[in-house]
């Protein structure tokens, strides 16, 4: 009986060493729960930034999967490398992020997703750059425009590499079209949703989604389109009067070369570069040479925000109008005194 006992003993002995070999290093799960707050949080430090092109951010398994493959190598430094995305092998470079907890569990993922973002203090947004010294990386990928999605995975590590001894969790968080560069600012200031990269100005809650079409469910439309521009309300696209071009109406319509009339011919105009450079002879618009910009108040969409942009030009028209006002007035004023003194 005691010799039974002893062998219970060594395998249940045994059993907890096992055990506790696996626990130095092994993955977390997120939970569903998790997930949603990651997502949620970056969506709504992205919504107070005041930009107009900001994209709404979802969740990507994909991408926590690759996360989870550098996770669990414990090394808290970077690495991107391509991503597979379809089945014919393409890749794409993607961002990321990562934060080291001397914690085992992360219960909560709005902390570490507040120590990226609190970098925004050090982040000069005009210039764009950031102090030597000083860390903005994972704030400008936080608000990265066009970053649309984000997967991330931890891992726990004994010991977590670069720190030496150091145990912890190391999170990673991966970020889909990125396009980060550092001399480009993350995101364009103006009002919610007014110059969507997709060209149509449909809005969740002040974030661009391309995935909206009709309004309603989450969706509506804060387009804004220039120069004499008209909204396309079932597309929320801008319609752009002669003279003008481009997806907000921005952009003048002319040839920019003498010899375009011969494009049409040639049949150059199937490729998006000349039909670019001479957007006339390949009717992607007709010119109005008479056409100057200003000329009417932006277009706006239903849902839409006044710009500022938008009240600085009628405040200038109607400054303009005044001082012509009074020209006018003292003119007559002037011609007045001389009648009188003809007389």
């Amino acid at each position: 009986m005691r010799a039974v006992y002893k062998q219970l003993l060594n395998v249940v002995c045994l059993t907890l060493t096992v055990c506790d070999v696996q626990s130095a290093s092994e993955p977390r799960t997120i939970t569903d729960k998790q997930k949603e707050e990651i997502v949620d949080h970056h969506n709504k430090l992205r919504r107070q930034e005041g930009a107009s092109n900001m994209e709404l951010m979802t969740w990507n398994e994909r991408l926590a999967e690759t996360a989870m493959l550098w996770a669990k190598e414990c090394k808290y430094w970077h690495r991107q490398p391509l991503l597979p995305l379809t089945s014919d092998n393409k890749t794409t470079h993607y961002g990321q992020n990562m934060f080291a907890s001397s914690a085992g569990t992360l219960q909560h993922m709005k902390s570490p997703l507040n120590v990226w973002y609190n970098e925004k203090d050090n982040y000069n947004y005009d210039k764009p750059s950031c102090p030597a010294g000083k860390m903005c990386g994972h704030y400008t990928q936080m608000v990265w425009a066009y970053s649309r999605q984000v997967g991330c995975a931890y891992h726990y590590c004994d010991p977590l590499k670069k720190f030496k001894t150091q145990k912890g969790s190391n999170l990673v968080c991966n970020y889909i079209d990125s396009q980060l560069t550092a001399k480009h600012k993350p995101y364009e200031k103006g009002p919610a949703c007014s110059r969507c990269k997709s060209g149509a100005g449909w809005c969740s809650d002040r974030l661009c989604n391309s995935n909206c079409s009709p309004p309603g469910k989450g969706c509506s439309c804060a387009v804004h389109c220039y120069n004499c521009a008209k909204v396309d309300v079932k597309t929320c696209r801008c319609l752009c009067a002669n003279g003008w071009m481009g997806v907000f109406c921005t952009v003048r319509c002319q040839d920019e070369l003498d010899h375009c009339y011969q494009y049409p011919l040639q049949g150059y105009c199937n490729q998006t570069a000349d039909r670019a450079t001479c957007p006339v002879s390949c009717g992607v618009c007709k010119d109005d040479p008479g056409v100057q910009p200003g000329q009417c108040p932006p277009a706006l969409g239903p849902h839409a925000h006044p710009s500022s942009t938008a009240t600085t030009m009628t405040i200038c028209v109607i400054q303009q109008q005044q001082q012509l006002m009074m020209m006018m007035m003292m003119m007559m004023m002037v011609l007045g005194i001389c009648n009188n003194a003809a007389l």
